[in-house]
């Protein structure tokens, strides 16, 4: 749990100096932090996923976990949820202001940014499974400077938003750590594995102009939990 807190912190910190410092923070600066980090997730997504592993059996997964969201377009109900919030609702587009009757949509706004990716599910799985914390330090790095960001421009609402973040990525530690007893060592390889290419996604994204859909693979992360508890792995 501790992991999650560092996130948490990592939000209300970042947030706080982009509301106390916003005339001093060049967008520049947090566009070359982000092309930085974007490596850095690269690099630790590689080292996820060199493990001893079925590589069909991580094709499978993922093919079959795409293809579930895919269908169910989480990828476009997230945008859908995104998009309420964006500088295209023009009730948002007042939150440059940051007065108090804006910060319930700075709070929704960045509440969805934090909680919806990909990272904050695996992160969190990864933590209660194993007590690694590697993608959630890394989530931490990427939310405290995007905060810095949105903190700069939508107000105290942003800081707020760590409390969504503890909730719900605290549910996942949580879930993780009760499951723990009835998955195998190649349930949790598999998750790790999954997780890896997932993140290498989100990190080619943030480099490139790529727009990888890595939302709709997030059922593939769920697959080899049910295949251990239904006694297939």
């Amino acid at each position: 749990m501790i992991y999650n807190l560092i996130n948490v912190a990592s939000i209300v910190i970042g947030s706080l100096i982009g509301i106390l410092f916003k005339r001093f923070i060049p967008e520049r600066v947090t566009n070359n932090l982000n092309k930085a980090v974007g490596l850095a997730v690269i690099f630790m997504a590689i080292d996820m996923f060199v493990i001893d592993v079925n590589v069909l059996h991580v094709v499978i997964i993922l093919a079959l976990g795409t293809l579930i969201g895919a269908w169910i377009d989480i990828d476009g109900m997230l945008d859908k949820f995104a998009k309420s919030a964006e500088n295209k609702n023009p009730k948002v587009e007042k939150l440059i202001s940051a007065n108090s009757s804006q910060i319930a949509e700075a709070f929704v706004f960045t509440t969805i940014l934090y909680c919806a990716g990909s990272m904050a599910i695996v992160g969190s799985l990864q933590a209660g499974l194993v007590g690694n914390g590697d993608i959630l330090l890394t989530k931490s790095v990427l939310d405290g400077v995007s905060s810095v960001v949105y903190g700069a421009s939508m107000g105290i609402g942003v800081t707020f938003s760590a409390i969504s973040v503890l909730i719900y990525q605290g549910i996942f530690v949580l879930l993780a750590q009760f499951l723990n007893p009835i998955l195998n060592d190649v349930a949790i390889a598999l998750i790790s594995a999954v997780g890896g290419v997932m993140i290498m996604g989100i990190g080619i994204n943030m480099i490139s102009d790529t727009e990888l859909k890595i939302s709709n693979m997030i059922p593939a992360i769920f697959l080899p939990i049910i295949m251990a508890a239904v006694g297939f792995i």
